[in-house]
């Protein structure tokens, strides 16, 4: 997918970059993209992502290998919070 497009269609649902993680977040969708899931994934991956509601029980992350680990996604959502 075309950086700037994403760029767009992320930031029009609330999204904001944040350049320390390299991750698009959305504090009220409770959801983080990493920039390589966002250049990567083909469009309509990337909005069915978009359209998933996140679990009440914590974070969801989105990076090309699949979920983080467990110490990782503790650690993404300590920071986070």
């Amino acid at each position: 997918m075309d950086g700037l497009q994403a760029e767009h269609m992320l930031k029009k649902a609330g999204y904001v970059y944040n350049y320390e993680r390299e991750m698009y977040l959305n504090r009220n969708a409770r959801k983080a993209f990493s920039i390589n899931f966002i250049e990567e994934k083909p469009e309509n991956e990337i909005v069915r992502a978009l359209n998933e509601t996140a679990t009440s029980a914590g974070w969801r992350f989105y990076f090309t290998t699949g979920a983080p680990s467990p110490s990782m996604q503790q650690e993404l959502e300590k920071v986070l919070r």
